[in-house]
This record gives structure tokens, C-alpha cells and sequence, in this order.
């Protein structure tokens, strides 16, 4: 066994550690000291609250002079003693020091340890609490694992489960290098969206969930959708959300209800898994589907229908709803009695030989005589388009949840807007089917509707059915050769295939258009100032790309930008601003080969140190073999430290490549003329010299080195 002078085995402990793994820690100080009330932690900012359980005033003194003394000294002694029925010991952290108390000790047992026994005491349990955290922790991630995750379950009551999401993030990898950088950049952007209240774990096999008690029971969906948005935005493929909502049902004489929660909320992520790649499910939605907002009327109130409508061929449906029972009840006692069919909280009144207008009318006429609260109203007729009467009804919900656009008092007539209402309802729970089938019957209503068209299009993007999604895109282009959203979408899918000069075109098109979409026009700059960089237009990039990194807040992931501005500063010659930017860039996400790859060539350009950067870009290579320009960067890195025989290896395969050959043949003659193979170098800047299409700047270098050959 180790001694406990040893270094730890684990990383030092953290702030959430001593939440995370309260329990366990309790339980490690019960072994040692079986009477007491209270484990307490307790840092610079909370240590005025420890005058509650440290009634001694000297203690507190030494408490607050130990915290002072951690931010003036780099080092400083560690303590444990006991005073007054509590034992007070120090506990090094990783980024600011605490301090625990254990309170309410037996007297007996507090007037008679020793020193000696109170030093071993704190290394003890230090190292128990190290131990129990590198148990807890996943190496991969660094995130609390499966059984830390069904532990802290256990801690809640059976009666008051809290909301679970899962999130699924599979890579599309090819290796278990692959894999494991997918891992790391699903671990930085779900930190980066994810409150630091709520704690997060890995449950292997990039599935990654989330505890959390939340005041109101849509706060879940809202996450939900925010964690979604957050992981498209950086660049996810795809993206499947399973959650149980707090206080959601289960069978409570089930001794192990833990994981009956846990299994609500993996039956809601295999529901997610099949409406396509970005997708969101919520159980209680599949538990109770008479709650959903869409739900199909029941085969009672059809049949109420059935006999009405029978030999009608010309009819209007009217709804009625309020979220007041007895408006709902005082409505339904107004009206025309054999007209009148209720179910719930819903009044149906069925007009035939009457269109849809004229219901409306009516409708209003009757609600402004009432006395009543704030009622919505919906009304649907027969014939529509090639909507059956049943259909009709289902219509009349539609048409309600049109209404509540217009307020609390609203009212619509069922058309193709409603349907685009009811597609975006089912968009919003990430059920991609229903939401285009609603929006392709909408534009049945409606053919030239740019609003469903585009709806269409980002639906079947989403489904990674990108022809499909191009095609409304264009259509709604044909008719409104300005509009923003149209612009948008379709650069969006451009850049996604890979067509950048396509996207730019979009994207600037957008760009010169006013807008009421500010939050997707702000997106759009990043786009923009993204692909100007690709393209190699470095000063638009950054006139796109900087004000718009500088007007980010917590909302969205702006670091997705560090990279493109290190790169647009490099290619400006600005190497000094480039350094900073793409140092910001590889401490917010440590895997970035790119911007790993680049540093290391600032370095060598910036005379930072040649070894470092020689091994930044011989790391970022092994992250990414296959990338050809970080392969350049190695080369240029590789012939300044004068390892001429390992430059000829790496440019070997950029000489195959048709976008780096010819700069390739440029660096492979510098490098033979600096190992002192004069021929060899003549060859190459003979070689290069005979292309005519020759870039200047490739051209004068070549010159250069061609005198400097002469010379020798």
C-alpha cells in the first residue's frame, strides 16, 4: 500500500467534488469518528457562515487568516485540531483552498485526541477522498461515471425524483483516435451550455446525462432545446435528447425506482433516436399523449359528430377553450343546446350549410353577449381542400393553437398558417416526420406560402435530406428573389456539402437584407466570417468575424471563432495578434489540431522556441494524419530545425497533392539547398519555374533561392 505521503492518485480535488460525493466523504469521516452532526466545507467567500457551527472566536480568526494567506503565498502549512466539539482541518484544492468542519463531536472524545492522531486524521481522509473521486471519475472525460450517477439518484427521496436528460452525441469515426477527440469536444461544448449547477456525467459510449431539480416542469423542455441548439450550433451531426420530466409518474411500490427513472428517460431517447439525426423527445408526451397540444380527437367525440354531420355535405366546426373550467361550462349552458358538443375543457359547436367566415362571425357575436374569461377560438369547415370530416375536427385544434398567436382572446380560421403552427409544434419536440407532413399539406392550402417552404426545407435538412431541402429553398428563392430566411437556409446547406463559393454568395445576399430574424443574421456573420476565412479573404474575415466575437454573450458558444481569427491574422501577417487568438482557441478546445498545427508555425516565425513548436506540429499531425496543411506547417518547422530527412518524409505526400504541390516543391528545394544538395534544389526550383500559372509571391521566393544557389 502507498504511503500517504505519496502524490495523490487522482487530480486534486475540486469545488463539485465536495457536493458530488458528499455522501461517500461523510461516510469516510464516520469511520473515524462515529458522533458527530454536521460535515461542512467551507472557502474564502462562504467562511462568515462557519460562525454558526465554530463557536470559537480564536478559530474563526485563524480560519479567516488561513484563506487570507492562500491569496498573498504561493505556499503555505496545512492544519487540523480540535476546539470546542468541532474538528477543523484543511483540504488542498485544485484552484482555491477549503477548509471542512466537522461539527457537534462527542466532548469525551474531543478533549482527549492528540495532535499526532489529528495530523493523521486529515491525510487520511484526504486520500479516501481522493480515492473515491478517482473512482467516481471517467478517465476518458473527467466526468462523474454511471455509478456516481445512479448514486446521486439514490440521494433523492422516492416521492421527488428529479428531471434526467440523456444526450447522445455518436461520432461518425473512423478510429478510436476518431472517437476519442469527438469525446472531447462533446465534453467542452455540453461544460460550455450546461449551468454549472446541474452536474453532468458520462455513461460510456458518448452518452452523457444530466440530474436536475427544476422549479417549473417545462424548465427540462427548455434545456432540452437549449442544449440541442447549442450542439448544432457547434458543429454536431448528429444529436439525440431523452428526458423524464421532475415529479413524472412511477410505480412507487417498485423498490428500485431509481433506475425505473432512468429507464422514462432512455425509452424517451430510443424515440429520439428514430425521428432523425437532431432530435428531442420527452416521455411525458409518450406516457400521457392525451396532454399533447396535437391530440387526435377521441372515437367518442367522432362518433357525437357522425350522427351531425350525416347527410351534411356543407358544414363549419366552431372550438371554444379556456383554461377555466367554469367558463367552459357557463359557454357550453349559453349556446344553442343541439349544437353544442363538449369534451374536457373544449366546446364544439357544429354549424351546418355554413362557411367559415360566417362561423366566425357568429362566434365572436356570441362571446362579446357572454360575460366570460379569456376564451380561444378555432374554426374549421367542410369541404377543405381533400380533408376528410374527421380530419375536420383535428383541424379545429390546429386552427386553436393559430389563435393564440393573436393573444389570449384569439381567433383563426383553419388555413395553411395553421398548419404551419401545428409543423412547428412537432419540429419543436424534434418529431421531424409529422412536422414535414404538416408542413407538405400546408403547402397543398397554399403552394407559393414561403414560410412553410422554408419550414419544409430546414425539416428535411435536419433529416440530412439536403436535395429536398435545396429545392424549397430555391422555390421560395424563385418567388422572393430577398428573402432572408430562404438566403440563409440554402447557404447553410451549401456550406454543409461543401460549396463554399455557393455559400458565400447566400450568405452575402442575406447579409445586405433588413431583417426581423436578428438572433439568425447574427449566426449569419459568424458563417460569413468563417467561410472568408477559407477562402483565404483574411480582412473580411475579420471585419465579419471580431465585432462579432466581441458582441457574444453566455448564450452561444463564441470560441467557435478563436480559430478562423488566428488563422485571418496569420494570413494578414499579423503573426503577434494570430498567437493570441489561437492560444485562446487551443485552451478552450485542446484537441484543435488546425489551430495546433498553425501555432507551432507562429511560434517558429515569432522565434518563440523552435522545439515547442516543432512539437505542437508534430502533435496536431497525429490527431489529424490525413490533414495536408498541418503536414506544410510540420515541413516549414521540420527544414527551420534543420531535420532535412524527416522534411523530405512529410513532403512527400504534399507533393501529391494538387492544392499544396506547387508550395510543396518551393519548401522541398529550400530544404535540399539547406542540407547542402545543390542539385537536388536546382532540380526543384526548376521544376517550380517552368509552371507558368505561378503565384508571384511563390515566384519571387523561387527566384530567391535560385540566386542563392548561383552563389554557392
Amino acid at each position: 500500500m502507498q504511503s500517504l505521503n505519496h502524490p495523490a492518485p487522482v487530480e486534486p480535488l475540486q469545488e463539485e467534488d465536495l457536493h458530488l460525493f458528499y455522501s461517500s466523504y461523510r461516510e469516510v469521516v464516520a469511520e473515524k469518528i462515529p458522533c458527530f452532526e454536521n460535515l461542512l466545507f467551507f472557502n474564502k467567500d462562504n467562511v462568515i457562515d462557519a460562525e454558526q457551527y465554530v463557536s470559537s472566536f480564536e478559530t474563526l480568526k485563524k480560519m479567516e487568516g488561513y484563506f487570507n494567506r492562500c491569496e498573498t503565498q504561493e505556499s503555505h502549512d496545512h492544519f487540523c485540531y480540535c476546539a470546542n466539539q468541532a474538528i477543523i482541518f484543511t483540504i488542498p484544492m485544485k484552484e482555491r483552498e477549503c477548509i471542512a468542519v466537522i461539527s457537534g463531536v462527542d466532548s469525551y472524545f474531543s478533549n482527549h485526541v492528540s495532535s499526532d492522531w489529528l495530523e493523521e486524521f486529515r491525510k487520511t481522509v484526504i486520500w479516501n477522498f481522493l480515492l473515491i473521486k478517482g473512482a467516481g471519475i471517467d478517465p476518458e472525460t473527467g466526468l462523474p461515471n454511471s455509478r456516481v450517477f445512479y448514486n446521486t439518484l439514490e440521494r433523492f427521496p422516492g416521492d421527488i425524483l428529479p428531471s434526467i436528460l440523456l444526450v447522445e452525441l455518436f461520432p461518425r469515426a473512423r478510429s478510436s483516435r476518431e472517437s476519442q477527440i469527438h469525446t472531447a469536444k462533446a465534453v467542452r461544448s455540453l461544460r460550455s451550455c450546461i449551468d454549472c449547477q446541474l452536474p453532468l456525467f458520462y455513461l460510456g459510449n458518448h452518452l452523457f446525462g444530466v440530474i436536475g431539480s427544476f422549479v417549473e416542469r417545462k424548465s427540462c423542455l427548455i434545456l432540452g432545446r437549449k442544449i440541442l441548439s447549442w450542439l448544432r450550433s457547434d458543429g454536431f451531426r448528429k444529436i439525440h435528447i431523452g428526458m423524464r420530466r421532475e415529479n413524472e409518474l412511477i410505480d412507487l411500490e417498485n423498490t428500485n425506482i431509481h433506475r425505473e427513472a432512468v429507464e422514462q428517460a432512455y425509452f424517451a431517447l430510443q424515440t429520439a433516436g428514430k425521428r432523425g439525426p437532431f432530435s428531442l423527445c420527452d416521455y411525458h408526451r409518450l406516457r400521457n399523449p392525451e396532454e399533447h397540444p396535437l391530440r387526435k380527437p377521441s372515437k367518442a367525440l367522432l362518433a357525437k359528430f357522425r350522427r351531425r354531420w350525416q347527410g351534411v355535405e356543407h358544414f363549419s366546426i366552431v372550438q371554444f377553450q379556456s383554461a377555466q373550467s367554469k367558463d367552459t361550462e357557463f359557454l357550453a349552458a349559453s349556446l344553442i343546446d343541439n349544437s353544442v358538443i363538449c369534451e374536457g375543457q373544449d366546446v364544439y359547436v357544429f354549424l351546418p350549410e355554413t362557411g367559415s367566415q360566417e362561423a366566425l362571425r357568429r362566434s365572436k357575436k356570441w362571446l362579446s353577449a357572454l360575460d366570460v374569461g379569456d376564451i380561444l377560438t378555432g374554426v374549421a369547415c367542410f369541404p377543405h381542400f381533400s380533408f376528410t370530416k374527421s380530419q375536420t375536427v383535428f383541424n379545429c385544434r390546429k386552427a386553436l393553437h393559430h389563435a393564440s398567436f393573436f393573444g389570449p382572446c384569439g381567433s383563426a380560421v383553419f388555413n395553411a398558417v395553421s398548419l404551419n403552427v401545428s409543423g412547428d409544434i412537432y419540429y419543436a419536440e424534434g418529431d421531424l416526420t409529422s412536422a414535414v407532413r404538416e408542413y407538405r399539406t400546408g403547402l397543398i392550402c397554399d403552394p407559393v406560402d414561403t414560410n412553410l417552404l422554408n419550414s419544409l426545407g430546414v425539416s428535411y435538412a435536419d433529416m440530412d435530406k439536403h436535395r429536398e431541402a435545396l429545392q424549397c429553398f430555391e422555390k421560395v428563392l424563385s418567388f422572393d428573389p430577398t428573402n432572408f430566411m430562404a438566403l440563409y437556409n440554402a447557404g447553410l446547406g451549401a456550406e454543409l456539402n461543401g460549396r463554399q463559393s455557393d455559400a458565400v454568395d447566400c450568405f452575402e445576399r442575406a447579409w445586405c437584407q433588413d431583417t426581423e430574424f436578428s438572433e439568425e443574421k447574427d449566426d449569419l456573420a459568424f458563417h460569413l466570417g468563417r467561410l472568408y476565412c477559407l477562402d483565404g479573404r483574411y480582412g473580411e474575415s475579420v471585419d465579419v468575424l471580431l465585432p462579432w466575437y466581441q458582441k457574444q454573450s453566455g448564450g452561444k458558444p463564441k470560441e467557435k471563432a478563436l480559430p478562423y481569427l488566428g488563422r485571418s491574422y496569420h494570413g494578414l501577417g499579423q503573426d503577434d495578434k494570430a498567437m493570441i487568438w489561437l492560444q485562446r482557441a487551443l485552451k478552450y478546445y485542446e484537441f484543435d489540431a488546425e489551430s495546433m498545427g498553425l501555432l507551432g508555425l507562429v511560434y517558429l516565425i515569432n522565434k518563440e522556441g523552435d522545439d515547442i513548436a516543432l512539437t505542437l506540429c508534430e502533435k496536431s499531425t497525429t490527431i489529424e494524419p490525413d490533414n495536408i496543411n498541418l503536414k506544410m506547417y510540420l515541413a516549414k518547422v521540420q527544414i527551420a530545425c534543420r531535420l532535412h530527412g524527416e522534411a523530405r518524409a512529410t513532403l512527400k505526400k504534399c507533393l501529391r497533392n494538387k492544392t499544396t504541390r506547387t508550395e510543396a516543391q518551393l519548401l522541398s528545394a529550400l530544404n535540399y539547398k539547406e542540407e547542402g544538395q545543390v542539385k537536388r534544389a536546382r532540380f526543384w526550383i526548376k521544376t517550380l519555374l517552368e509552371n507558368t500559372a505561378l503565384d508571384n509571391d511563390i515566384a519571387a521566393q523561387a527566384h530567391t533561392i535560385e540566386e542563392e544557389l548561383d552563389g554557392l
